[in-house]
């Protein structure tokens, strides 16, 4: 090597220029655009300007890549104020769905902020009015639901009669409705109501002969139309032949003392948790029941109780209520 000589020149490979994509010839368009659908390396369609031997231009602080950061905040602009709309006919039937609204599911909570004719339910300010009936008349006049339809009925609740361990002798019962639901501890769970001519009335403990008993102290009424008597819950650990018998008599006292109504007999919902005996005893003490006259069963699926497995949830027990007026308006 030549001392005197300076430094080697650097190879350059010559210039390469950039056609435009739109300069080439259809057929190497197409298979371009084909190409860039199948996923492959494409040149952009947009001319880049030629650099020297093909070397790429200096870094300069325009093209350096800059860290990313906030966009920053602009500051507003002022606009017009936003006229205002007068409320229009159909604001009043807006659900405002607010937190305040949404109540938390518990059984053991009070009724006592339930709307008058409402069934009592999670949502309870919204809960859409439902129709109960115990009359079969096809007069319309003499239909009585629970909406809001009368502002002066007063809100009704199921009568509880006392603890007692001398049933028989301290029950007693008076009835001045049209409509009447018998029942045991359960009935006193059914929801408020504002049905002027129906009267609920829980008897605690109360098996077919301790009703049958109360039922047997009254005069006749031939006012009544209707009589639910929802109860054999607390006869599940008795024989099942003797459950019968205590129905039947039941049934008979029912029959004298409201002469022209009919007598309702519901089927017994109760917890798969109870020991199978007692779910034995009841299922039987039910297929008894329906030669009588009786309500079918509430769906499984929509039967709940407490911890207790005896006691309905209130759900339960709003659910069962509504499905007692469709079976006898049916």
């Amino acid at each position: 090597m030549d001392q005197g000589a300076g430094p080697p020149t650097p190879f350059l490979p010559p210039p390469v220029t950039t056609t435009n994509l739109g300069a080439r010839p259809k057929e190497q368009r197409d298979r371009s655009a084909h190409s860039s659908l199948r996923g492959e390396n494409v040149s952009s369609s947009f001319p880049q300007p030629p650099t020297p031997g093909g070397i790429p231009p200096p870094e300069t602080e325009e093209s350096r890549p800059r860290p990313l950061t906030s966009t920053p905040t602009l500051e507003p602009t002022s606009l017009p104020p936003t006229p205002t709309i007068p409320p229009t006919s159909h604001a009043e039937h807006i659900v405002d769905l607010s937190t305040d609204d949404l109540e938390d599911f518990d059984d053991n909570s009070q009724q006592t902020d339930a709307r008058p004719g409402t069934f009592w339910s999670p949502f309870r300010k919204h809960t859409t009015q439902s129709h109960i009936d115990f009359d079969k008349s096809n007069n319309d006049s003499s239909r009585t639901n629970l909406a809001d339809d009368s502002q002066d009925t007063p809100t009704r609740r199921p009568t509880r009669h006392i603890n007692t361990n001398n049933k028989l002798k301290n029950w007693s019962l008076s009835v001045g409705k049209k409509w009447v639901v018998i029942g045991d501890s359960n009935a006193s769970r059914l929801p408020p109501f504002q049905i002027p001519d129906l009267q609920v009335d829980s008897f605690p403990g109360a098996t077919f002969r301790h009703i049958g008993a109360v039922l047997n102290k009254m005069s006749v009424n031939s006012n009544v139309e209707t009589v639910v008597l929802s109860l054999g819950l607390n006869n599940r650990t008795q024989k099942v032949a003797t459950s019968i018998k205590e129905l039947q008599r039941l049934i008979r006292v029912a029959k004298l003392k409201f002469p022209q109504a009919t007598i309702w007999v519901p089927l017994i919902n109760f917890s798969r948790a109870l020991p199978h005996q007692e779910q034995t005893n009841l299922h039987d003490l039910n297929r008894y029941r329906s030669n009588q006259n009786f309500i079918p069963e509430l769906a499984r699926s929509d039967f709940t109780t407490e911890r207790d497995n005896i006691h309905w949830s209130h759900l339960t027990a709003q659910r069962l209520i509504y499905h007692w007026a469709l079976e006898v308006n049916c």
